[in-house]
């Protein structure tokens, strides 16, 4: 059996990133956004190397972008920037990875639509892109994070106390806190 070995791989609505064993990224699928970071914005059906040779720790899949974690700290974002979920202070359109700065550290990264949050090891989380902002900015929260997850347009976190938050979109409620209404800031699941 040959083939790459991946160690973890994300998907989102046209696209998937993996990181192979190594640490080097390849992402396939819809390419028409620049998601997949070679350069191009060809579709690919198989896995495709990420541009920069950078070694990778974690990554996510966005809408239409994609976000990694090298292994040197620093976190880069790729692809569709129209609502600033690259996190370099622009809506640039980014076909290989650009360095996201201003932030610190994180273990985690975690793309929903067109936003991306990334948890730091003390468990704070910084979010940017659509609804938040085009430049990383720390999100208020009640008590670290020890998880997050992200859902279509919104996020959700479980504090060190075992509380459940929620962010972002609410149309349907998907933030558990009894209403419909959107939150920039975590929301506490209700019960």
């Amino acid at each position: 059996m040959g083939g790459l070995m991946f160690d973890n791989v994300r998907a989102s609505n046209f696209h998937a990133c993996g990181i192979a064993t190594g640490g080097a990224a390849y992402c396939w699928g819809s390419n028409n956004n620049g998601a997949l970071g070679d350069g191009t914005l060809v579709d690919k059906l198989a896995p495709n190397p990420v541009a920069g040779g950078h070694t990778f720790l974690a990554v996510a899949a966005g809408a239409f972008h994609t976000c990694g974690i090298a292994i040197d700290g620093t976190t880069y974002c790729w692809g569709d920037n129209r609502y600033g979920e690259l996190g370099d202070g622009t809506t640039t359109q980014r076909l290989t990875p650009i360095g996201v700065g201003g932030v610190p550290p994180f273990v985690g990264i975690y793309a929903a639509g067109p936003s991306t949050c990334g948890l730091t090891a003390l468990g704070f989380a910084w979010c940017w892109g659509d609804y938040f902002s085009a430049t990383p900015r720390a999100i208020p929260q009640p008590a670290p994070f020890t998880s997050i997850a992200a859902g279509f347009q919104h996020f959700c976190g479980v504090t060190t106390n075992h509380a459940a938050y929620c962010w972002g979109v609410n149309t349907y409620g998907e933030l558990g806190d009894g209403t419909t209404t959107f939150s920039a800031v975590p929301v506490r699941v209700v019960f």
